[in-house]
């Protein structure tokens, strides 16, 4: 579980990778449930992977990339927000 500003997460069965946005007013981090692996950023999940690694916010924080993988095909996400 992750609390930001006293607000708690759903219950995950792993958190890491935590990424704070250039200014310091964003994160984004990689949670685990049943098995699955998904980015969080504002308490809005993405889709859902085998496994996710290395998020990284672009330097002006308007977007951020990770690496992810369903099977043997892997990707490289790319958000903006």
């Amino acid at each position: 579980m992750v609390v930001v500003d006293g607000t708690e997460s759903q219950k995950y069965d792993e958190v890491s990778e935590l990424a704070y946005s250039p200014d310091s007013k964003s994160f984004v981090y990689i949670a685990k449930i049943n098995g699955k692996s998904v980015i969080v950023k504002d308490g809005v999940e993405s889709q859902k992977y085998d496994s996710i690694d290395d998020p990284t916010y672009s330097p002006d924080g308007k977007s951020f990339a990770y690496t992810a993988n369903i099977g043997d095909k892997w990707f490289i996400v790319k958000q903006n927000y």
